[in-house]
């Protein structure tokens, strides 16, 4: 009924008629742990009560409540004191907070100033303000060459004509002769904007010097000359001034001479063209050009008297005592001057002739502080030439970040319009900065002079050219491209080294190195075709390579964090785990007897433990459900300081997950492995190719391991059989687990979808479209569209079910 108030009440007799009978049954709160009953009836007060006037259907709090409500109503102790906040360790994280901060503004602020350096190595020379707030003009030096001026280049080759005079490059002092076999222009109508230029020559070059003993690599050389079209300067020159070495031996001409003098245009173009030599050696120890073998190395009779050097012998072993002392035979810098006296064997040194040359122009036009110029400029010849007195021209380092555009600068005279004409008289400009890739040539590129040497050697009496002599015809394969200062840094830095070829190899074996050389050149810009894409080839790869960098780390996470192996085919991730182990294994095998790795094999040994071996331990560990320390929980876990390992016992939702794995019967297992294996082992072996290549693969080398024992070629053959087979069962055993859980597991569907998206990859460089005629000419593998097929497959289970969660909760899907 209601009260005055409007409020609905119950009296205690109305309550008792309404309380349940198996209240009544007993009041031992120790013994019954339902809900408590009420107190007895002559403890129940007589008087109104307020009811709640709730929907009918609603559980009142007081009635039919459980053991968590009533520990609900207990008494609450407050919350409980907090800890008291530390001065000590909030200075310290204080602290941390601030190196980090410190120490990350320092790297950024470094990182960006050595990329502004990289970019533009000689920035601290340049003249900061725009042309129109300029007053004096003899202050800056100004470029010859700017944005929109359009220049030629002119190539010259020329030959050493001695008339059989046997000896260096110079005689009594003097240079020997040469002969101009070529002048062209080979490129016309070029910018700073020109990219990826190209222009073939033939080049006819006589044969008959290269039958003597001693040659160089300059015996045989390439010049190159700028000619500027309609130069706005030109009326206004006076002089220039070149940082070559006045007091040593000249350089070589790098243009024919129009004229009977020349004019100053003239020398001020050949002041700062370059040249470089066409001639490289090679050993063709056990090959002939005939492809008969040759005999081992014996004295050719000749005389120590003959085999005195010349006046470059001098400055040879006065070069060898600077800074960078090298051995002929092992030249990082293949324009250094280099000869074949003193070579153990004619064959030893064989002369090539390089059919293939990278030109490169900086794209720089900046202004330039005229002092910190012209100081530069005086002391470049001593950084370049290593502090040598009277250095020769081959004595002197060149390249970029050393010389820079230093190496002519032009006097004009000062413009009429200069409001400062009277005290300053003159202007200045800066030549480019001309130069060649020094790696153009690839193993294809280098045509073999067709002289057997070792033949002429024996003949002591020079051979003087005839009117009838030999030529051989060579197609010169040329390439202009204008870079900007960073990038021609980087790229000369990337192409920096020596060639390690061996021209005796098969024509497979040189075809796959031409392609390998020609991707490299491509991706630091130089290509050899018009129509090719060499960087479109290999980013795909770079991209695969760091997506499955991506999916090794995060495999590792997956079965660290792994708790349970529910919907985890716990024999196929055995099976994977154990294919992970033998590769790394027959790795490790293989370079500790490889006679190439020169005792880095330890290195070696270790990266591959550690790409490897984790994902191994960690799938084991999962699967096995290994546990390190001791069971239980809390205070019932012992603790010691020896660490224990147990296996952890099967969850109830784990068992019902190997009751789905069993489905398929261990004998069907079995039978699929064989049979899996039978034909991994017949027709996915490692040379088995899926589309077979454009150019025959060389015959595959000698497995290091093979020294062991004559069965080791057989016995790998199965393992590598056996490993396949591992990794794709174990792959397919797990598919058959998601179908039939109708979940996914096994890994991240990240990793799925970056796995397939990396096998997608490394097979775009077969497309023509893509990468134009930089396609692959190597086949594919039949084990890579296996990959990709399994990877297909994985893809699609990553989208269609749901994952299952890495803990054992009451919850099986995510």
């Amino acid at each position: 009924m209601k009260n005055p108030s409007g409020q609905y009440v119950l009296y205690s007799e109305h309550l008792i008629a309404c309380l349940p009978w198996r209240w009544f049954r007993g009041t031992n709160s120790d013994i019954y742990s339902g809900p408590r009953l009420p107190p007895p009836l002559t403890q129940v007060q007589h008087g109104p009560m307020i009811v709640d006037p709730s929907p009918p259907g609603r559980k009142h709090p007081q009635l039919g409540s459980n053991v968590e409500d009533n520990r609900q109503l207990r008494l609450n102790p407050g919350a409980p004191t907090r800890k008291p906040r530390s001065t000590k360790r909030f200075t310290l994280w204080l602290f941390i907070l601030l190196v980090c901060l410190v120490g990350g503004i320092m790297a950024f602020i470094f990182v960006k100033e050595l990329l502004y350096k990289l970019r533009y190595p000689h920035s601290g020379m340049y003249y900061n303000k725009p042309e129109n707030e300029i007053t004096d003009w003899s202050s800056v030096v100004q470029p010859m060459i700017r944005k929109e001026d359009s220049f030629d280049i002119v190539a010259s080759v020329w030959i050493r004509d001695d008339d059989g005079k046997d000896g260096g490059l110079y005689v009594d002092g003097k240079e020997r002769p040469e002969r101009l076999i070529f002048s062209e222009t080979v490129f016309r109508g070029l910018t700073l904007k020109s990219r990826n230029v190209l222009k073939n020559v033939t080049l006819a070059v006589p044969i008959s010097h290269f039958k003597q003993a001693n040659i160089s690599n300059y015996d045989l050389r390439a010049s190159f000359v700028l000619v500027q079209h309609q130069p706005w300067w030109l009326a206004r020159a006076q002089k220039f001034i070149s940082w070559n070495p006045q007091n040593g031996l000249h350089a070589p001409a790098v243009r024919p001479s129009l004229r009977d003098k020349p004019t100053l245009e003239d020398e001020i173009y050949n002041s700062f063209g370059f040249t470089i030599p066409l001639i490289q050696f090679h050993d063709i120890t056990g090959r002939l050009l005939d492809g008969s073998a040759t005999t081992p190395p014996e004295s050719t009779g000749i005389s120590e008297e003959d085999e005195e050097w010349d006046e470059e012998k001098e400055f040879l072993e006065e070069a060898k005592e600077g800074p960078l002392k090298q051995v002929a035979d092992d030249l990082v810098d293949i324009f250094q001057l280099d000869f074949t006296r003193g070579s153990k064997s004619v064959a030893s040194k064989h002369p090539f002739i390089a059919a293939r040359t990278h030109i490169g122009i900086i794209d720089e036009t900046n202004l330039f502080k005229r002092q910190q110029y012209m100081f530069t400029q005086r002391e470049l010849a001593d950084k370049t030439c290593h502090g040598l007195v009277n250095p020769a021209w081959y004595q002197c380092e060149r390249s970029y970040y050393l010389n820079g555009v230093f190496e002519t600068r032009v006097q004009i005279a000062g413009r009429s319009d200069d409001s400062s004409l009277k005290k300053n008289k003159f202007e200045f400009l800066y030549a480019p900065h001309l130069s060649a890739v020094k790696l153009s040539p690839g193993p294809k590129d280098l045509v073999p002079v067709p002289l057997n040497r070792e033949a002429e050697a024996s003949n002591l009496t020079p051979l003087s050219s005839t009117s009838g002599e030999e030529y051989v015809n060579v197609t010169w394969r040329l390439s202009f491209k204008a870079d900007a200062p960073g990038k021609h840094v980087v790229h000369a830095f990337l192409s920096k080294g020596k060639l390690d070829l061996n021209v005796t190899a098969t024509e497979e074996e040189l075809a796959y190195a031409q392609q390998d050389h020609d991707l490299a050149l491509g991706f630091v810009g130089y290509r050899i075709e018009e129509n090719a894409h060499p960087r479109r080839a290999q980013v795909p790869h770079f991209i695969s390579l760091f997506v499955r960098a991506i999916c090794w780390f995060l495999t590792i996470h997956y079965w660290y964090t792994r708790t349970s192996t529910a919907g985890i085919s716990r024999l196929g991730t055995t099976l994977i785990a154990f294919y992970l182990f033998i590769s790394v294994n027959e790795e490790m095998l293989t370079s500790i007897f490889n006679p190439e790795s020169k005792g880095h094999w330890l290195s070696r040994v270790s990266i591959y433990y550690i790409f490897f071996l984790i994902p191994t331990f960690v799938m084991l560990k999962a699967v096995t459900r290994l546990e390190f320390g001791s069971q239980g929980k809390g205070k019932e876990k012992k603790r010691g300081c020896v660490p224990k390992m147990y296996f952890a016992q099967a969850t109830h939702w784990e068992r019902a997950s190997e009751r789905i794995e069993a489905r398929v019967s261990r004998k069907t297992k079995i039978l699929f492995l064989i049979s899996l294996f039978a034909i991994v082992h017949f027709f996915a072996g490692p040379y088995s190719y899926f589309i077979t290549p454009r150019v025959p693969p060389p015959p595959p080398k000698a497995h290091p391991l093979h020294s062991l024992s004559d069965h080791i070629p057989t016995v790998l053959q199965h393992v590598y059989s056996l490993g396949l087979t591992f990794k794709l069962g174990g792959t397919m055993l797990q598919f058959v687990m998601n179908a039939y859980s109708g979940t996914y597991a096994g890994k991240y569907k990240m990793v799925a979808v970056l796995t397939f998206v990396a096998n997608t990859l490394t097979l775009l460089d077969l497309l023509p479209h893509v990468v134009g005629t930089s396609t692959r000419i190597g086949g594919v593998f039949v084990r890579e569209m296996l990959g990709l097929g399994v990877s297909m497959i994985d893809f699609v289970q990553a989208v269609r079910y749901r994952s299952v969660r890495a803990s054992d909760t009451d919850s099986t899907v995510e």
